[in-house]
């Protein structure tokens, strides 16, 4: 890792062409694996542990184990952390099934999701036009350990897939579990999904209709989500290329929040807008059975859980949650595991430590993840 007075090696396309022949001992299959790459790791750092992390790395490595017996101390040497087991990447490969051609303007994947180009970053744009790859180890916007826990919710629902997103974005997974939904013959869906931002709001609508789901048969509110109704501060951002953002503390009128708007420190809104504030817990009421909740909210996971914790027991099946901090991590699962939830898959956030940071969130430098199942509602 980096010194923090020291920039990170970007990735070239020399440098993923030099991982796959020094990790995986051979050449990239093909132009959009490149492409992939390229788009998904910022750093040389996220590269490497991008290949580690992934599937073939560790077949190699356990063929290389098997050939060449080592002590347990040079296999801990070996261990690599990816949040799932290995026979869990079957569940991507079921769903993951299709041939999709490509489509301009649209990064496709092989569930058969349309992400429109227009919705994304500026650093995306290369992969528009194209088939993107499994996501294993991930995508361009999640872990496999996500695509995981959305599977697995899938897998498990009961004639009809019913699913919130908060912090939604674009909508991203409300729409990829509609559609896995669909391939595993289950016609009927309840979405809803919430988000403050009213440029991302428009994506998500078009997301919708990107993927052949009508909006207006679905609940979806241009608001952010918390602990109560309400109104709030909301920052004005580039809505194409930040998505950090989350509710402005109401002692802070000028838009900043100890070091940003969002868990990135060090970035001020140009300005802000007063939004409707959801409360989780009237949220949750609005469907007597949830087969997924998945949250991604810039920090504000572990009360938000907490002031639904009991509607969230007795509603909801899976839980995915995207955190921010370790101090988050630890309060989730303290106070999920305490009230009976099985903690199916887990990552933990990446930090950078610098003792200026105003907050634990500000030093998050990769988000982690948590898949949580209910096992009352099993």
């Amino acid at each position: 890792m980096p010194a923090n007075d020291e920039k990170p090696i970007q990735v070239t396309r020399d440098l993923v062409t030099a991982a796959y022949r020094l990790l995986l001992e051979r050449e990239p299959e093909n132009e959009q694996v490149i492409l992939h790459a390229l788009a998904r790791n910022h750093d040389v750092e996220e590269l490497r542990n991008g290949f580690l992390g992934s599937e073939e790395f560790a077949e190699k490595l356990r063929s290389f184990l098997a050939r060449h017996p080592v002590t347990d101390c040079t296999i801990s040497q070996f261990q690599i952390y990816t949040g799932y087991k290995p026979e869990e990447l079957s569940l991507i490969r079921e769903y993951f099934c299709l041939s999709p051609v490509a489509v301009d303007g649209f990064i496709v994947d092989k569930l058969g999701v349309r992400t429109r180009g227009s919705s994304l970053w500026d650093t995306l744009q290369h992969l528009v036009g194209t088939v993107i790859p499994l996501p294993i180890p991930g995508d361009y916007h999640a872990g496999a350990i996500e695509w995981i826990g959305l599977l697995k919710s899938v897998r498990s629902a009961r004639g009809r897939f019913v699913a919130m997103e908060l912090g939604a974005g674009w909508g991203p997974w409300v729409v990829a579990g509609a559609i896995a939904a669909r391939h595993a013959g289950i016609s009927e869906n309840s979405l809803l999904a919430v988000e403050g931002d009213p440029g991302h709001f428009g994506f998500l609508r078009q997301h919708f209709i990107d993927n052949g789901l009508d909006p207006d048969q679905h609940q979806l509110f241009q608001a952010a989500v918390g602990i109560k109704r309400g109104r709030a501060l909301w920052p004005r951002i580039d809505s194409r290329n930040d998505w950090g953002s989350r509710l402005i503390p109401t002692n802070q009128k000028n838009g900043k929040e100890r070091g940003g708007v969002s868990s990135d420190p060090g970035r001020e809104a140009a300005g802000v807008m007063d939004i409707e504030v959801l409360s989780i817990s009237d949220l949750l009421t609005k469907q007597a059975r949830w087969d997924l909740v998945h949250m991604d909210v810039q920090g504000d996971e572990a009360a938000i859980c907490e002031a639904g914790l009991d509607l969230l027991t007795k509603r909801v099946h899976w839980i995915v949650i995207g955190t921010h901090s370790r101090m988050i991590e630890g309060k989730l699962i303290s106070m999920l595991l305490r009230d009976g939830w099985q903690l199916e898959n887990e990552k933990p956030a990446r930090i950078v430590f610098r003792p200026d940071a105003p907050t634990q969130e500000a030093m998050t430098d990769h988000d982690g993840a948590q898949v949580w199942r209910n096992p009352r509602l099993d």
